[in-house]
């Protein structure tokens, strides 16, 4: 749940940004907490699954990325077309955060650092 957070709180900046060079090093954070995210999010579908689920638990994980994707992305660009990236960042972000607020109420632990023991 702290990478999806910090991925969110890292688009927002990147949003908001007020010149062409802090948004480069605002993307480039952007980009360290999505790699962050997908790699936590992938360990934790393996740890958490039972042994006989695993691969159907991962593929799973993959068709929402992957579909995900394929649904946001051409909403994303028509707003990006039509309000400008800044808005296109900032639904990215709204969305995010969005997820977060799910998580937490399904999941309020989720932020500890003790999360996946407390999770098994």
């Amino acid at each position: 749940m702290a990478s999806a957070a910090g991925f969110g709180l890292a688009t927002t900046a990147a949003a908001l940004a007020p010149s062409f060079w802090i948004e480069v090093v605002l993307l480039a954070l952007v980009g360290a907490a999505s790699v962050t995210f997908l790699t936590t999010g992938n360990s934790t579908v393996q740890l958490a699954s039972a042994a006989e689920l695993r691969g159907r638990m991962t593929a799973l994980w993959s068709t929402g990325l992957v579909g995900g994707t394929a649904i946001g992305a051409p909403i994303v660009g028509v707003l990006a077309d039509r309000a400008g990236a800044r808005w296109s960042l900032a639904l990215g972000a709204l969305a995010c955060a969005a997820a977060v607020l799910v998580g937490l109420a399904l999941q309020p632990h989720a932020l500890s650092a003790s999360a996946p023991a407390q999770a098994r």
